[in-house]
């Protein structure tokens, strides 16, 4: 026979509440029977909610079904709540407690990445444990086998939704089982039960404390009662209604098998229409079908599906427009036949007006003249619309007769001269007939001069300039006009330039003879005369004819041949009182020194004269030393300690402006927890605070130093109304075993969930330290030393203080990550159910909203 057994969670205090059972990917559940578990078929759902708990001493096997519940062993009463339950459409496991599915009572697993739960909502009462034994009641299986695995539990301690604990049990058989990683002595306690043979024995127990449990069935009216028993495992059975312990009947009047109480009255005939599969007595009750009809009254035949039997259908037409229209036909057989557009179905027209055996639907209207250029061959009733050609031409413009093809007709043609220049130019001709006569070149048509400027009757282009006088030598007999080109022979000569009087044949005529010095070494040298006339005087040795040195290259007025070299400056060390030409040779005493180069003055005695002396800083170490002071003024100044005299330091590793010497090691960013705002280098000591668990909901990969780790999403009001209520349940549960970027189709998931953030390099342009006109000192060892930012720099040894983190900077944002530091468009202010944010809805993320429940916004 089968064995029913009940499980229970043991809770620490009474106000601990058990919010669900549940498996996932990262936390399997797993139920294994070696030979299945029973379902009843009275028994609706998966959970102990689908028992009516009045039917079972009805159907006493009801009791015996197998569920999962939180809390209830039937159908919840108020205040009590109704166990709810999801799974992943790829792990199905509740109709593994339906009777008749296609899994019923096979052992089931829920680890997908969706997973599954049964839950309740925090604060139904079912949810506590019974005062009793501080323990719920999660699941009744019913079989005839062994039993193992693994149930998984959230329970809020103290009933607090945002302090949640996750417990997880292995279990095999009857007995009591901890919490995986818990011990069994709880707290050293050595108490317990020592029997062996009782349930709940405790090999670790040093004393027996009366616990010993022994389970079986504790009803005297079961059938298998068990004296023995203190503990009743809801094993017992009873003898069904109207039998007894044997499975005989206690009333059965016929003898036929059939206790009295179930006999049932009916057809027995199952070719009847109201034959009874369960009627045990035959009452004479059966009726038949009609013929060609089933019980229902449908056709037994009906191929078409259209309502009449087959064999009383009629084929005909069925359409009442056609015009063998069918009125009895039943089955349209494609042979209707139709009136052509416009036509009755005998063939006339449905309309004609004229009567001219066109209907008038196919009327046309048009030019019905065959010699009117829009002539329609195809018109029916002509409108007044024809068009005619012009005489001459043709319905397109064209001449009907051009033999030139000059786009005149011929009959239109006028022979002339059609030369705009000739002088018998006809502007009408059309045609050219070689009649043109032209004027003379040079002249109008009338024999006129075009062009005559002085009116003397030749024409301009005609006349012949040149000299008109008969006395000059170039006189022209042609010329028409005087052009002032006349040239006559100078006086005393012919044209040819002969003298007209040469008496002594030198070439000069007698009238134009000169008589003076020819020689042209003489003073008086007179380049004109023509004749000598023994005149001639000559310069002193070494002088010209004017009493001028020949060579004076200095202008001085001392010729060259009598120069003497030497300084002439008496002012010189040197001066020669003799000296004709300054030779340059010239020597001073320097300025301030005499000739003997001793000072003019040096009333400090330093062999510096006075007028040399520069006041200034002459000390090498300071920032105004003066190379070429002569004189300490005491004006001497010094760099600041740790600084050169540009303010520069003498020592910034780092490049960062602030001296080695003066440098605040600490943390820089803003973002995190121990900010220093007077640090200077970050020495790699920032706390960026966060939580560091990856199985939390609230996990930041940026964090490096512990913060607060929950699973309690920032906000789970989903319809806005600023409670977690049913709706923000049912709202969750259409995205349940969903996965993004589709969520299933649903677009408020969408919204809420699909976020795509800026790439970094749209957002951020790292600084190249070594890139610059100046780089800093080590820049190839400067970067971002934070493993966890976005732009860390595995090679660099000294901290940038540049490093970011992308991230949602909205502190108003569902999804604010208080250690970014660079916004990448990625906040979210609709509420996406994947609380964990690993891309789909699934068990995790029901626990996580759980959490939730009840809390205001």
């Amino acid at each position: 026979g089968m064995t029913t057994y009940r499980f229970y969670i043991g809770m620490e205090s009474s106000e601990d509440f058990l919010s669900a059972m549940y498996g996932s990917l990262q936390n399997p559940l797993a139920v294994n029977t070696s030979d299945g578990f029973y379902n009843d078929a009275f028994a609706s759902g998966a959970t102990a909610d689908g028992l009516n708990a009045a039917l079972f001493g009805f159907f006493p096997t009801l009791a015996f079904d197998s569920w999962v519940t939180i809390g209830v062993e039937s159908a919840a009463v108020a205040p009590e709540v109704a166990t709810s339950t999801v799974e992943s459409q790829f792990q199905p496991w509740l109709n593994a407690f339906s009777a008749n599915s296609d899994i019923d009572g096979q052992n089931f697993v829920i680890d997908d990445w969706t997973g599954g739960a049964w839950f309740l909502t925090n604060g139904a009462p079912n949810g506590l444990p019974d005062a009793d034994n501080q323990r719920v009641l999660i699941m009744q299986l019913t079989t005839a086998g062994s039993f193992d695995g693994t149930l998984n539990a959230q329970i809020f301690r103290e009933g607090d939704g945002s302090d949640d604990v996750f417990k997880s049990f292995a279990f095999d058989g009857v007995g009591t089982f901890n919490a995986i990683g818990e011990s069994a002595s709880g707290a050293g306690n050595a108490c317990g039960c020592t029997d062996p043979e009782a349930s709940n024995y405790d090999e670790d127990a040093a004393y027996e404390n009366d616990s010993c449990l022994y389970p079986g069935c504790t009803d005297a009216m079961a059938c298998n009662y068990d004296a023995e028993a203190n503990t009743d495992d809801n094993s017992c059975s009873y003898a069904a209604a109207g039998y007894d312990c044997d499975g005989v009947c206690l009333n059965d009047v016929d003898s036929d098998g059939v206790c009295d109480e179930f006999e049932v009255a009916g057809c027995q005939d199952d070719a009847a229409c109201n034959y009874n599969a369960d009627a045990t007595d035959e009452d004479g009750s059966c009726t038949y079908a009609d013929a060609g009809y089933d019980c229902d009254g449908n056709c037994l035949a009906d191929a078409d599906g259209d309502g009449v039997c087959d064999e009383f259908e009629v084929e005909g037409c069925q359409d009442a427009t056609a015009c063998n229209y069918n009125a009895d036909a039943t089955d349209e057989d494609g042979s209707c036949t139709y009136a052509e557009t416009g036509y009755d179905c005998d063939g006339n027209c449905l309309v004609d007006t004229d009567g001219d055996g066109v209907c008038d639907d196919f009327e046309i209207a048009g030019c019905q003249d065959a010699m009117a250029c829009n002539y329609n061959a195809d018109a029916t009733d002509e409108d007044g619309s024809c068009t005619y050609a012009e005489e001459g031409y043709d319905c397109e413009g064209n001449c009907l007769e051009d033999m030139d093809g000059d786009g005149v007709c011929d009959q239109f043609e006028i022979a002339g001269c059609q030369d705009a220049v000739a002088c018998n130019y006809n502007a009408d001709a059309t045609d050219e007939d070689g009649s043109c006569t032209y004027a003379d070149e040079g002249y109008d048509c009338d024999g006129n001069c075009l062009e005559d400027a002085d009116a003397d009757g030749v024409c301009d282009e005609f006349e012949i300039a040149g000299c008109q006088d008969e006395m000059a030598c170039n006189y022209d007999a042609n010329a028409t006009d005087e052009d002032g080109s006349c040239t006559y022979a100078d006086a005393g000569y012919d044209c040819d330039g002969n003298c007209l009087v040469d008496t002594d044949g030198d070439g000069v005529c007698d009238d134009f003879e000169i008589g003076g010095c020819q020689d042209d070494a003489a003073c008086n040298f007179n380049a004109d005369a023509t004749d000598e006339d023994g005149s001639c005087t000559y310069a002193d040795a070494g002088y010209d004819c004017d009493g001028n040195c020949l060579a004076d290259a200095d202008g001085d007025g001392v010729c060259d041949d009598f120069e003497v070299a030497g300084c002439q400056d008496d002012m010189a060390c040197n001066y020669n009182a003799d000296a004709t030409d300054d030779d340059g040779s010239c020597t001073y005493a320097d300025a301030g020194y005499d000739c003997e180069g001793n000072c003019l003055a040096d009333e400090d005695g330093d062999g510096i004269c006075d007028p040399f002396e520069v006041g200034g800083c002459q000390d090498d170490t300071a920032c105004n030393y003066n190379a070429d002071a002569t004189d300490e003024d005491g004006s001497c100044t010094y760099a600041d300690a740790g600084y050169d005299c540009e303010g520069n330091c003498l020592a910034d590793a780092d490049g960062d402006g602030v001296c080695d010497g003066f440098e605040i090691p600490g943390c820089v960013y803003t973002n995190a927890a121990n900010f220093n705002a007077e640090a200077t280098d970050d020495d790699g000591s920032c706390a960026f605070e966060g939580c560091q668990n990856d199985n939390f909901a609230n996990f930041n990969s940026y964090a490096n130093a512990d913060g607060t780790c929950s699973d309690a999403p920032v906000s789970a009001d989903f319809n806005g109304d600023g409670v977690v209520q049913n709706q923000d349940l049912l709202d969750f549960l259409l995205a349940y075993g969903q996965s993004g970027p589709v969520w299933g189709g649903v677009e408020w998931v969408q919204d809420a969930c699909n976020v795509e953030p800026t790439p970094l390099e749209d957002l951020y342009t790292p600084v190249d330290y070594c890139g610059s006109d100046d780089p800093a000192p080590l820049c190839d060892m400067i970067g971002c030393t934070y493993p966890a930012a976005n732009n860390y720099d595995a090679d660099a040894t000294i901290e940038s203080g540049d490093c970011v983190w992308t991230g949602c900077t909205d502190s108003d944002a569902l999804n604010y990550n208080p250690i970014a530091n660079l916004d990448d468009d990625t906040c979210k202010y609709q509420v996406c159910p994947d609380f964990n944010n690993d891309g789909q809805v699934q068990a995790q993320d029901l626990l996580n909203f759980l959490l939730a429940w009840g809390m205001t916004y």
